[in-house]
């Protein structure tokens, strides 16, 4: 894949869906699209570590890297990207964790890291600064050390599934009630122990409540 520098003045939207073929990884040049608005790389045979100039996208409002061979960290630099919207980067090889400056993400409503390899510690407590994520996916990896307490202040979050993790620990120390607009929970396959909390059943616009 390779990107010449003389894009970089007006694109606002670069897509690859569902080529197998298209391989390598992602240049350094890509920090020359400063106004790119949408990069969609869906369900291709890039790999490689995600680069630091990423976070040089500051006009991005849709980041979908899904269906690839990505690995190493989600470089810090994505907290920079303060009017990102949709932020999908599902089903590669990811590892580490999500980094304390994803409380950056401002703008987030959607927030998908499912089927990846990320473990150790819990997530950042700067994730309660998403205030208008809608849905929180975490399915199929390896995240433990409880659910971090701000999670309570995502108020605008509908889906929240953390199914089959290692995250052990209870569910009291979240504030259900506050998270009204929740549709979906899933917190199967957790290993985590303990009652179910009053506030759960306060949460009215539930649907699916899957149990550790």
């Amino acid at each position: 894949m390779v990107i010449e520098a003389d894009l970089g003045g007006n694109l606002e939207y670069l897509e690859f869906r569902s080529n197998a073929g298209l391989i390598g990884t992602i240049p350094s040049t890509i920090g020359y699209l400063k106004e790119l608005q949408s990069l969609v790389l869906l369900e291709n045979g890039l790999a490689g570590n995600l680069l630091a100039e990423l976070g040089n996208l500051v006009n991005l409002k849709r980041l979908v890297l899904a269906g690839n061979k990505f690995t190493g960290q989600i470089p810090v630099s994505i907290g920079g990207l303060s009017q990102l919207l949709i932020f999908d980067k599902s089903a590669n090889f990811l590892s580490g964790s999500l980094p304390s400056t994803c409380g950056g993400l401002v703008s987030q409503l959607k927030l998908d890291l499912s089927h990846n390899m990320f473990r150790g510690g819990n997530l950042p407590e700067e994730i309660g600064s998403l205030k208008n994520l809608t849905l929180l996916d975490l399915d199929k990896n390896n995240i433990s050390g409880g659910l971090v307490k701000s999670l309570q202040e995502l108020v605008s979050l509908k889906e929240m599934v953390v199914s089959n993790n290692l995250i052990g620990g209870d569910l009291m120390g979240i504030k259900w009630k506050d998270l009204q607009n929740l549709e979906i929970l899933d917190l199967s396959s957790t290993g985590m122990r303990g009652t179910i909390p009053e506030s759960l059943l306060q949460l009215k616009r539930l649907r699916f409540l899957g149990l550790p």
